[in-house]
């Protein structure tokens, strides 16, 4: 897995550097894209085409857009603390810089998709 440890430059309140140091003093990106700059011939990937680089979180324009964040998709570099049903308590599980291998049911983890706080409030539009 990339070894990106951080969900997006417009949602990390705080700096990668405090989310996930030994990673960045390694030299790793903090951010997927900036991990696939030179695997990627086309930036439009990052790019949903109904949400565009013009829009702001929560559809609020005092507040971030996705050209802020640099992209419209959500890279899951670790999951959370399971809060209920039967592995309530687990854990969470940092993936970034894992092998496939080291990661419970890999095909079942969702890494990279589409932000839901990207998305209009109902009735805005």
């Amino acid at each position: 897995m990339p070894t990106c440890c951080a969900w997006g430059k417009g949602w990390t309140w705080d700096s990668a550097a405090k989310l996930c140091p030994p990673l960045l003093q390694q030299g790793a990106p903090a951010y997927l894209q900036d991990f696939m700059v030179l695997y990627l011939k086309n930036e439009g990937v990052w790019w949903c085409p109904s949400v565009g680089k013009t829009r702001a979180f929560w559809g609020d324009p005092k507040v971030k857009s996705m050209g802020d964040n640099g992209t419209t998709y959500h890279w899951n570099h670790e999951t959370p603390v399971v809060p209920f049903g039967p592995l309530k308590g687990q854990p969470k599980v940092r993936v970034s810089g894992l092998a496939l291998a080291a990661i419970p049911k890999p095909s079942e983890a969702p890494t990279v998709w589409d932000m839901p706080i990207a998305q209009r409030a109902p009735g805005s539009g």
